[in-house]
């Protein structure tokens, strides 16, 4: 039947003989056309004549009907089969764009060969040739001059031309593979839609509980009321009593409604109507919010996972420890200091291990909270700490080449340094455009945040660049380019861990993630207590603790990545006055806003404005002023430092950590005291 189809369809086709080397010589002859196409667009000659040659050269149009399906075009609302190009005109207008083909009937074309292709490659599938009629199926392989690949599937008809006895296209089909749903996620439904009922439920039940506390009603429970406010736990709203009862005068004391809505804040107590509409704390709040967003896209991508999953960290991330949490300033996301660890797990598992990271961190923060570990978190040596810190920034400093030079590694690694040398061996086929933004993005923004301070330069500078993709003469890289069109949500999928870690690899899945508690739990406190020095404010640790491991659980849930305190966004936010943890769920609530509506705008933010984000702000993380005063005055500090700094960037954190703190219990012991000098405090 197909081939009475076929001879029906072409009956005034040539009879010559068809010859499998005439198939592949005419696609061949194709891709090259494509390819000189684009060639001849970048070099600025008259582009539009040789696709005109070309359609002319490879296409029937001139002697038969032409069934030409391309791959980027649909139907509209009101032209029916406006997908399919069945004229010479439309097949140039689908190859150079409507514009410049002068066709106005296509107006949604923008020029299939002027991506531009470097290559194209042919896969067949399988062909026939019969009655004078070739047909091919099969895949081709599109390059461009990034060296990102697209597959297509195709179905091309030749037919040979009496005339100049080559082959000319009569039919061609294109399509992008249509992907089978993922078998994990057959199985993922049920299993998510469990953990999100129960975190549903239980962050109703903890926050609405909360919530009732700061209404001031009476039928809040004690622990919420507690948290709500510390002095106002006891039944008398915290004035104190007799053991009788009273107030002390020999009355008792009638409370008012109006005393469970007293909280503390920064200027001592106040009406939580008052908190609220303070302008200090939606400055605060929505500033870091602001600043949330562009940082938390730049750690998503630095975790080795996607923007959104950074931004759903320090949405639910915030919320999270800005309710449960001890500390009223401290804020909690996506940080530097996982950033290292994280990718190396989204390498050796993908990134959708992030998730059960959550799960399992959560459990060890939890043990670490009963065991009263972290009290201990202070006493790690400064020397030890400032190490940490340096391998932290050289990490997310390091990690910026690929965006900051527009090169695209084939190839990831789970060590850092070997990621490192893979980016630094494309160094020459590097895209000009983000050298040259990165260049004069980064140097400005430093000088511009030491110069003025209080002026919020992460906002300004990626607001700023969002249009360059769109007005600069060169192609830019952008989000967009490396992750497409991201859908706008903080919501991921939650797959199961045995499709993700095989059986012998689970130990090692549970140690890293019990690495992370660590990690995580003293960067979270060391926040804190920044935050408390420059307010003058007290925090509870063990809240703090237990507002993280709420954090990490609720992360997971969704499908995000673990959070930790953020050292940077909690100087900025008790920096900008805030007085109450309200700062710290606005700041959650401005980035789920963004996330949810500028999303699509954010996509065309430069991947060298992220690279330069990220390392400015790794050069004000590293301790230099310490280090300098360090090797000055304590050389054997100064060694233990370095050696903490290398394992860190070049083993684990964890291990850096305690290899560090054990080498100087090692030296203060062998000298009888303290070795390395305190040059300065954590905070």
């Amino acid at each position: 039947m197909l081939r009475l189809l076929l001879i029906l369809a072409f009956g005034c086709a040539s009879s010559a003989e068809i010859t499998e080397a005439d198939v592949h010589k005419a696609q061949e002859t194709w891709a090259k056309g494509i390819v000189n196409i684009g060639r001849t667009y970048l070099e600025g000659d008259d582009y539009v004549k040789i696709a005109s040659k070309f359609v002319d050269d490879a296409y029937a149009y001139d002697i038969h009907q032409v069934l030409f399906k391309p791959t980027m075009a649909g139907e509209t609302r009101y032209h029916q089969h406006h997908e399919f190009r069945l004229t010479r005109e439309a097949a140039i207008s689908y190859i150079v764009g409507a514009k410049a083909a002068g066709n106005s009937e296509y107006t949604e074309d923008k020029g299939f060969a002027l991506k531009p292709w470097t290559s194209i490659v042919f896969q067949n599938a399988g062909f026939f040739i019969e009655e004078g009629i070739a047909m091919s199926m099969g895949d081709y392989w599109f390059t461009d001059g990034k060296g990102a690949e697209q597959k297509v599937e195709f179905t091309f008809g030749y037919l040979k031309d009496k005339r100049s006895g080559k082959l000319k296209i009569v039919v061609h089909h294109s399509s992008l593979p249509f992907k089978l749903p993922d078998p994990k996620a057959v199985e993922v439904m049920s299993l998510q839609t469990v953990f999100n009922i129960v975190s549903v439920l239980l962050f109703c039940y903890f926050g609405g509980s909360i919530g009732i506390a700061i209404s001031g009603s009476r039928s809040a429970p004690a622990w919420a009321r507690h948290m709500s406010n510390p002095s106002r736990s006891s039944s008398n709203g915290g004035l104190p009593t007799s053991s009788n009862g009273s107030n002390g005068s020999g009355t008792y004391y009638e409370k008012s409604d109006d005393d469970f809505c007293m909280v503390k804040t920064r200027h001592g107590k106040q009406h939580l109507r008052d908190v609220m509409t303070d302008p200090d704390n939606w400055r605060a709040g929505m500033t870091v919010g602001l600043v949330s967003v562009p940082l938390s896209i730049s750690l998503g991508i630095a975790s080795g996972t996607t923007p959104t999953r950074g931004l759903a960290t320090a949405v639910f991330g915030g919320v999270a420890s800005g309710i449960f949490g001890g500390s009223d300033y401290n804020v909690v996301g996506p940080a530097g200091a996982l950033s290292g660890m994280l990718m190396a797990y989204s390498v050796r598992w993908s990134e959708d291990v992030l998730p059960w990271m959550c799960f399992v961190s959560c459990g060890f923060i939890i043990l670490i909270r009963l065991a009263g570990l972290h009290t201990y978190a202070n006493l790690i040596p400064n020397t030890v700490f400032e190490g940490f810190t340096l391998a932290v920034a050289l990490t997310i400093g390091l990690g910026q080449i690929n965006f900051a030079f527009g090169v695209s590694p084939t190839t990831k690694h789970e060590w850092m340094i070997s990621n490192v040398m893979e980016s630094l061996s494309l160094l020459g086929s590097c895209t000009v455009s983000s050298v040259i933004l990165f260049a004069i993005t980064a140097p400005c923004l430093f000088l511009l945040m030491r110069k003025y301070t209080k002026v919020p330069w992460t906002i300004i500078i990626p607001l700023v660049s969002l249009p360059l993709a769109l007005i600069c003469p060169m192609e830019l890289l952008t989000l967009k380019s490396k992750y497409g069109d991201l859908a706008a949500t903080v919501i991921h999928p939650l797959y199961p861990l045995s499709s993700i870690v095989e059986n012998g690899d689970m130990t090692h899945f549970i140690l890293s993630s019990g690495g992370v508690a660590i990690v995580a739990t003293l960067e979270t406190l060391i926040s804190a207590k920044i935050a408390a020095t420059r307010t003058g404010r007290a925090y509870d640790d063990s809240a703090e603790v237990r507002g993280l491991a709420i954090a990490h659980f609720l992360c997971g849930t969704i499908g995000a990545m673990p959070p930790t305190g953020v050292f940077v966004r909690t100087a900025l936010n008790t920096s900008l006055g805030a007085t109450h943890r309200f700062s710290q769920i606005l700041n959650a609530v401005v980035v789920l806003l963004i996330s949810l509506i500028l999303m699509p705008v954010f996509l065309y933010l430069p991947q060298a404005t992220i690279a330069a984000l990220l390392t400015v702000s790794a050069i004000r993380m590293a301790p230099v002023e310490y280090l300098t005063t360090l090797a000055r005055d304590n050389p054997i500090g100064f060694m233990i430092c370095m050696v903490t700094a290398v394992i860190c960037v070049l083993s684990d954190p964890v291990i850096g950590l305690f290899i560090g703190t054990c080498i100087h219990l090692v030296v203060a012991g062998s000298m009888g005291t303290v070795a390395v000098k305190q040059t300065k405090s954590i905070v």
